[in-house]
C-alpha cells in the first residue's frame, strides 16, 4: 500500500505534500515518511499503531476483530479485520528514521493504548503529541472544530521543538 501511495504524487506530478492519516492511513503515513521522506513535508498521524497486539490495542479491539474474522459473512470486513490482527509489525527503532515533523494524535478513549501512542511520539525525533480529551478513535468526526484547529495549526505554522528547559535558564 505504501508503494501505491508513493506512486500517486508522481502520477499527479506533486513533489511532496502534507499528509493527514487516520488509523491505517496514519500507519501508511509513518511508513511513507520512513521510506520516502522527500514525499512528505509534515505528517499528522491519528490513531496509529505499529504492532498488532495488546501492547498497542486494547484486548476488546483484538477480540472484536477475531470475532468478525470468524463469524462475519462480509468478506471485505473480514479481510480488514484480519489485516488489523496481522499488521503492522514496525519496530519502534525504525521510527527514528523519520526526519520530518510529525504530529502524533489520538483520542483519550481511543482503541489504541495511550502508552503505545506515547511511545510512537517518543520514538520520532521531530514529533509533537496531542491527545484529544473526551474522544475516541474517531475524534476527527466527534470533535471536528478542535481537531481541525490542531491540524491547521500544525500544518500552517513553522515546526518548532519547544524545550521547557529553556525557561529555567537564568538570563
Amino acid at each position: 500500500m505504501t508503494s501505491d501511495i508513493n506512486a500517486l504524487p508522481e502520477e499527479l506530478k506533486i513533489d511532496s505534500a502534507y499528509l493527514w492519516g487516520h488509523s491505517d492511513g496514519a500507519i501508511l503515513g509513518l511508513l511513507l515518511a520512513m521510506d520516502h521522506p522527500k514525499k512528505v513535508k509534515k505528517l499528522l498521524a491519528f490513531g496509529a499503531n505499529i504492532q498488532p497486539d495488546n501492547t498497542a490495542m486494547f484486548q476488546w479491539t483484538i477480540d472484536h476483530d477475531k470475532k468478525i474474522v470468524k463469524e462475519s459473512s462480509d468478506i471485505q470486513h473480514m479481510k480488514l479485520c484480519q489485516l488489523i490482527l496481522d499488521y503492522p509489525n514496525i519496530p519502534f527503532s525504525s521510527l527514528l528514521r523519520i526526519s520530518i515533523p510529525v504530529l502524533v494524535m489520538a483520542g483519550d478513549h481511543d482503541a489504541i493504548r495511550p502508552e503505545h501512542t506515547l511511545k510512537i511520539f517518543q520514538s520520532i525525533p521531530n514529533s509533537q503529541l496531542c491527545i484529544l480529551p473526551g474522544s475516541t478513535h474517531t475524534a476527527a468526526w466527534e470533535k471536528v472544530d478542535t481537531f481541525l484547529n490542531f491540524l491547521y495549526d500544525f500544518l500552517d505554522r513553522p515546526f518548532t521543538m519547544p524545550n521547557t528547559g529553556d525557561s529555567y535558564h537564568d538570563n
